[in-house]
């Protein structure tokens, strides 16, 4: 595979490339995911994985914060057994959530604006407070937008 750019451009590309060696099948997904994280610039992303799938978090940490350095990455959805752990902090709210669970399950726990789905995860977009639509009510809510990427 050739890759155009300066050293550091080529360098980067293998180094991300190498965290894929032995589940290529999901470059595609990370990339586009950090990319779209990326473009909304979103610096409090959350993590929800499912801990019985083959679901690495690592991967987004390196990409992301070589270009987003201020961001943080925090799980949200925990076990009730692990909530009292260190790692668990309730008053996160993330501006974006990738997971491998379905919509329904993210939004028990947050407010969806918007989903994106790609082959192996969903990107989520949390709803921030006081940005409702003029007429939502919490009878009412605004429908959830769900696209696909392929």
């Amino acid at each position: 595979m050739q890759v155009e750019g300066s050293f550091f451009e080529r360098y980067r590309f293998r180094r991300n490339y190498q965290y894929f060696r032995a589940i290529k099948t999901y470059m595609a997904d990370y990339l586009s995911i950090c990319k779209k994280i990326q473009e909304l610039e979103a610096r409090n992303i959350g993590i929800a994985l499912d801990a019985q799938q083959d679901r690495w978090e690592y991967p987004f940490w390196p990409i992301l914060k070589n270009k987003l350095p201020e961001m943080q990455i925090k799980w949200v959805i925990f076990p009730d057994d692990l909530e009292e752990t260190r790692n668990f902090d309730p008053e996160f709210v993330p501006d974006v959530i990738i997971t491998d669970f379905a919509p329904d399950i993210i939004s028990q726990k947050f407010e969806i604006e918007h989903a994106v789905r790609y082959e192996h995860f969903v990107l989520v977009l949390i709803k921030k407070k006081g940005n409702e639509s003029k007429g939502d009510t919490d009878t009412e809510k605004a429908p959830q937008q769900t696209e696909r990427v392929r």
